[in-house]
């Protein structure tokens, strides 16, 4: 059984999607069999729902400017959710030098 949860989501509507799908009653673990999201961001099947949550708030509080930066440097970066956390939490660090700095040097 599958259910969409659309992110970031509130931790009493991730239970109460975990309760709809049985883990805890019926089965242990999840997976993600498909996703989607505008900034092209690979997440394995096995990813914490914790982490992505975390990841969605942080792009939710960036302005448009930053939005387009992010998009920017995981096109280049052929991005995961294990580096995008990093650089979000950096935000302030996220410039123009940050994005052309690998084609710089």
């Amino acid at each position: 059984m599958g259910e969409w949860l659309k992110l970031p989501c509130t931790d009493s509507q991730l239970q109460a999607l975990l309760d709809r799908i049985g883990i805890g009653a019926e089965y242990e673990e999840y997976f993600i069999t498909d996703y989607e999201n505008e900034f092209n961001i690979r997440i394995g099947e096995y990813e914490s729902f914790t982490e992505l949550n975390k990841i969605a708030q942080s792009i939710n509080s960036l302005n448009n400017y930053e939005k387009k930066l992010l998009k920017a440097i995981i096109e280049l970066e052929n991005s995961d959710t294990s580096n995008i956390l990093p650089i979000l939490e950096k935000k302030t660090s996220i410039s123009c030098s940050t994005i052309f700095q690998p084609i710089l040097t």
